[in-house]
């Protein structure tokens, strides 16, 4: 007897910006925001969700975004590229100190290619 397999796992990435003057127009938008996602069967991810003044600035992407724009690279974004860093190190500890600078080297340059250009 066969046996179908349905798959319900879904990942959907979106990104949601609304701007506003005052904090009762940022609030209303934030209500039609839910509204549509509960009506659709979304959820705002707990750890990924930014609603207030944009002075306060937000991690979007690697960036640190403020009112006054794209000011520099996340502070989480920077913590993750150390970590990655200090993992390459390790895994390359065995390598000839040409190679090991030169794995180290090209890691760094394709972040900061990413990061500043």
């Amino acid at each position: 007897m066969p046996t179908s397999r349905i798959w319900t796992t879904h990942a959907i990435w979106m990104t949601f910006s609304s701007s506003a003057k005052t904090r009762w127009q940022l609030r209303r938008a934030v209500r039609k925001l839910n509204q549509f996602f509960n009506q659709y069967g979304f959820r705002q991810h707990p750890d990924k969700t930014f609603i207030g003044p944009t002075r306060k600035g937000t991690d979007w992407m690697g960036y640190w975004l403020t009112d006054q724009g794209v000011q520099s690279v996340a502070p989480r974004a920077l913590a993750n590229h150390l970590t990655k860093l200090r993992r390459l190190y390790e895994q390359t500890r065995h390598l000839p100190a040409r190679q090991q600078q030169a794995r180290v080297a090209g890691y760094i340059g394709r972040w900061y290619l990413v990061f500043f250009s």
